[in-house]
């Protein structure tokens, strides 16, 4: 019985990077690790579980990346994008993991986190100028593995941790938005 709570803040700055720093700032001194999920994707009970041990036994880790697979497609192109991610994560999951080793990406999302690692190394700066380069860094994903790398962390694709999903964009529209931001 874990309690779970919503929020929406009243003034949204730097839209998602804004809610996990807010969250960090916030309550993160009360929790060792935190799983970051987007609206459409989730994990399996005992995929938690075993992330959370995975980073109990993994003191200089701060971050580890799953791999979630594309689930609940209705559309031709959902479909589409769930055959081929079914056929040929596996593979591309794999290489990259063994390709990055412990200096990995994170996808924003489907991994968790050791709260005083991004509390520690992860804060964005605003990017000086006007948009588009300049302003609220929109991809705060990579950045962050980027920043807790650059401060000594683990940054590790584990690819053979299942139970971690996601939907994918149902139309070219919505795939062409999700990409460009």
């Amino acid at each position: 019985n874990v309690p779970v709570r919503y929020r929406r803040r009243t003034i949204n700055h730097h839209r998602k990077s804004g809610n996990i720093r807010d969250f960090v700032m916030r309550w993160g001194g009360r929790y060792d690790h935190m799983i970051v999920f987007d609206a459409d994707s989730y994990m399996e009970r005992d995929t938690i579980v075993h992330l959370v041990e995975e980073m109990e036994r993994a003191p200089h880790t701060a971050l580890i990346q799953t791999i979630p697979q594309l689930v609940g497609g209705r559309t031709l192109l959902a479909r589409c994008q769930q055959f081929a991610s079914a056929l040929y994560g596996p593979i591309l999951g794999g290489g990259m993991a063994w390709w990055a080793q412990n200096e990995g990406n994170f996808w924003g999302h489907n991994a968790i986190i050791r709260i005083s690692a991004l509390a520690e190394a992860a804060g964005l700066p605003e990017m000086p100028g006007k948009a588009p380069f300049g302003g609220s860094i929109l991809s705060h994903d990579f950045v962050e593995a980027a920043f807790l790398r650059r401060a000594g962390w683990n940054v590790e694709i584990r690819p053979e941790i299942g139970g971690s999903y996601e939907q994918g964009p149902p139309t070219i529209i919505e795939l062409v938005k999700r990409d460009r931001r």
